[in-house]
């Protein structure tokens, strides 16, 4: 899994889409203020959580990166990929029916995701106001077949999806880490620094999870500090505050 990355739209990152939070069935909408003062709202068939994250950068990768896939140009804007779905399943472990049926779930809610995102500076964005982003892989298509290739995906995802140059995720760690503060709080620290981000303990519950309770948030958080220092990252707690420090590029 070495070396396995994605890249992702600074806009998906920074706009916290994917929160730790019960899923509820049905239609959900969620408006917020992003720590930049950007106003998203985000629209999905069900909160989009870590597992849908770690799907979305394996898909990403794939279509980015891969070439056991076909990729054709509809227009302007998308492409059609086509792929035999045992790529992602090879990448994220998955061996049964029950995994598979939930990664083509989980991409069918990832499909109808709609991120809008309106920036409070324009000027930082090259003069851009306001963002759509109408489903995170475009439309689907499963073709189901037997045979060691297995299902089809047929995906029409945006062209700037595959070929803008955006933010390098490592997506070998991410599909690595277990827990959903874990994955979320490595997803935080894409963007930042490589000399490390400290927050005090509640800072860091604002800024990866929907908690309030600051001491249930501290226990959970002891164990994905954990786990985040066994695929590399080096956490510092110092007290009142804890210092984390995301792995330099493979």
């Amino acid at each position: 899994m070495m070396g396995r990355t994605a890249q992702v739209p600074y806009p998906i990152v920074q706009a916290e889409a994917f929160l730790p939070t019960i899923n509820p069935k049905g239609h959900f909408r969620r408006e917020w203020t992003n720590r930049l003062g950007d106003v998203c709202t985000l629209e999905a068939n069900g909160v989009p959580n870590h597992y849908d994250l770690v799907n979305l950068l394996v898909f990403l990768h794939v279509v980015q990166q891969s070439k056991e896939i076909e990729k054709t140009v509809i227009d302007e804007d998308r492409y059609k990929v086509v792929m035999p779905l045992s790529l992602m399943y090879s990448i994220l472990g998955i061996t049964d029916t029950k995994q598979r049926r939930d990664l083509w779930e989980s991409l069918k809610k990832l499909s109808k995701i709609v991120l809008e995102i309106k920036y409070k500076k324009p000027w930082n964005h090259n003069g851009v106001s306001e963002i759509v982003f109408l489903g995170l892989t475009g439309d689907l298509k499963l073709i189901k077949q037997r045979g060691r290739t297995g299902h089809i995906l047929e995906a029409k995802p945006l062209r700037a999806m595959v070929d803008d140059r955006m933010l390098t995720v490592d997506v070998a760690r991410m599909v690595a880490l277990k827990s959903a503060l874990a994955r979320i709080t490595a997803f935080f620290l894409a963007c930042r620094p490589t000399t490390g981000v400290v927050k005090t303990w509640k800072e860091w519950m604002e800024c990866v999870s929907t908690g309030k309770s600051e001491k249930h948030f501290k226990e959970r958080f002891k164990k994905a500090l954990e786990e985040l220092g066994t695929v590399g990252y080096v956490v510092e707690d110092r007290g009142g505050s804890v210092k984390i420090q995301r792995p330099k590029a493979r």
